[in-house]
Parts: structure tokens; C-alpha cells; sequence
């Protein structure tokens, strides 16, 4: 007579199934595959680019990442669970000196809600394809070599929260479009050729918690844009041809952190920045022409801000 399997072995078999069906349950069903035309703005993308290599076969969404180091970065994020099929809706391509062009295809990803090709050697103009990706909420073209002018075709962009475009060559005025993209709650324009002023009707802005403008060449700027932007933490205006005095009353900006008014032409009274002396950490104010230094409750806080430096 045959014997029976003693009952602790039963027992851990028993175990190791649950727990193999228990990683399965919790990996889900498989994803689906990229969507054809997703996957093939990309693979001409990365052909492009050359990024591919042996890759070229295989999904994007299912591959995910080329390349993702502190140095480079090429990846891409997907929505698998509002469709059939996978849509790519971030791609992220960074640190890749060889790249030079924005290839065509690129604007054919219209489900994108983020792309950053930061850090890369594009160069020529923005291309006004990219009003294609009116889903984009975040854009970052910064450290590039792109010239011309913003095209028009970027106000299509209503959704941008975050749009980073610093130390490229683009120039023109401001674009005034810029006013229309209310969501944005971060943007960063400078160490380009971009004329002032600074449009007024950036005080509609109101959503912003990061505004990093410079080296605006041309027209003078008066102060008035800053608005009551109860979020900003970040208010940069460095060498943005901003004259006059400072505005009187000031403007209620509860949570600002880092103010830089660096080589401008500001006069008058410098004690009106007291009001921000509780929530500031760094301010810089120097090259201008007020008749004042910092005071002292700035410079020397009744309660030491960690040693943060304070410039004149």
C-alpha cells in the first residue's frame, strides 16, 4: 500500500502555491502592446537619433527604458489602463551630446503629457508642430542650442504647468501667449536673447510657485506684473531691465523663499522687501540703485535662517 505524503509536506506545498498564486494575482494581467502609431513616432524617433541599437523590434511600453543614469536618460512612461492598447505620455530623452534634430515624427506622440529633452545639443527652431501635443504638462528644452522665435503654435499648450526653456538661443520679445497658460505653476526663461518687457498680463499667472526670468535685452520693465501669488517660493528677475521702485504696498507673497532682483535698475526705499523677512531665506538685490542697504532685520534675523548668505 502505497504511503501518503506526510502532512507537513502537504502542508508547505500548499504554502508555496498561495504564495505563487498571491505574486501572480498582484503582477496583474499582462499590458497590452504600444499603441502602432506611438510605437512607430518612436522607433523613427530613436532611429533618428540612433538610439536604438538592437532595440528596434522590441514594445516601447513594454521595454520602458534605453538608457537611465544620472549622466543620460532615455525612457518613456505609458498609460496602459484607459485603452486596448498602451499610449506613451512621457518621454524622456537627456545628456546626449550627439543629438542635434528634432526629428518630425516626434509630434505624432499626441497623447505626451511630458517631454523633456533637457541637456541634449538640439539646435535650428522649435518646430510649430509642436502644437500637436496640446496634452503636454510639463515641456523642458533647456541647456540646448535652439534659436529663432517661439512659435505661435505653442499657445495651443494650454495644459503646460512647467515650462523650462533656459540657456538655449532663442530670441524675440516675450511671448505674450505665455499670459493664456494659467496653469503653470513653474516657468523659467533665461540666458537666451529674449526682449523685454515683461509682459503685465503676466499677473494673471496666478497658479505660479516658480518664475525664473533674465537677461531680457531691450525694453524696460516696471514691477507691476507681480501679483498676490499666494504659492511663489521662487522669484527670480535677474538682469530683466526692471525699473522704478518697489511696489508700494508690496504684493502678498506668503510662501516666497528665494527673491533674486540682481542688476536691475530698481531706486527708492529697500525696506519695503520687510515684509518678506519671515519667509525668506535668500535675496539678492545688488547692481541696482536703492538708497538704502538691507536692514538689519533682514541681514541679521532675530532667528538665524541656517547661515543663508545675504547679498547687497
Amino acid at each position: 500500500m502505497a504511503r501518503s505524503a506526510p502532512a507537513s509536506l502537504v502542508a508547505v506545498f500548499l504554502l508555496v502555491l498561495a504564495l505563487l498564486l498571491a505574486i501572480v494575482a498582484a503582477q496583474g494581467p499582462p499590458l497590452p502592446p504600444t499603441n502602432p502609431s506611438d510605437a512607430a513616432a518612436l522607433h523613427a524617433v530613436f532611429r533618428q537619433w540612433r538610439l536604438e541599437g538592437d532595440a528596434a523590434a522590441e514594445d516601447p511600453c513594454g521595454k520602458g527604458a534605453w538608457s537611465r543614469s544620472f549622466a543620460v536618460n532615455a525612457s518613456v512612461d505609458c498609460d496602459c489602463f484607459s485603452g486596448v492598447a498602451c499610449r506613451i505620455t512621457q518621454l524622456n530623452v537627456t545628456g546626449y551630446r550627439n543629438i542635434t534634430e528634432i526629428p518630425p515624427a516626434l509630434f505624432n506622440l499626441t497623447e505626451l503629457v511630458s517631454l523633456d529633452l533637457s541637456n541634449n545639443n538640439l539646435s535650428g527652431s522649435v518646430p510649430r508642430e509642436v502644437g500637436n501635443l496640446s496634452k503636454l504638462e510639463t515641456w523642458h528644452f533647456n541647456n540646448n542650442n535652439l534659436s529663432g522665435y517661439f512659435p505661435h503654435e505653442s499657445s495651443l499648450l494650454r495644459n503646460l504647468k512647467s515650462l523650462w526653456m533656459f540657456d538655449n538661443y532663442i530670441e524675440g520679445p516675450i511671448p505674450e501667449f505665455i499670459q493664456n497658460l494659467t496653469n503653470l505653476t513653474d516657468l523659467r526663461l533665461y540666458g537666451m536673447k529674449l526682449q523685454g518687457p515683461i509682459p503685465q498680463n503676466f499677473s494673471k499667472l496666478i497658479n505660479l510657485e516658480n518664475l525664473m526670468l533674465g537677461d531680457l535685452e531691450g525694453n524696460y520693465t516696471s514691477f507691476e506684473f507681480v501679483e498676490n501669488w499666494a504659492n511663489l517660493s521662487t522669484l527670480s528677475l535677474r538682469k530683466c531691465g526692471l525699473t522704478g521702485q518697489l511696489l508700494s504696498p508690496p504684493r502678498n507673497l506668503p510662501k516666497l523663499k528665494y527673491l533674486d532682483l540682481t542688476s536691475n535698475n530698481l531706486s527708492g526705499s529697500i525696506k519695503l522687501l520687510l515684509q518678506y523677512k519671515d519667509s525668506l531665506n535668500f535675496i539678492y538685490v545688488g547692481n541696482n540703485s536703492f538708497s538704502e542697504r538691507l536692514p538689519p532685520e533682514i541681514i541679521q534675523p532675530s532667528v538665524p535662517l541656517n547661515n543663508i548668505p545675504f547679498d547687497w
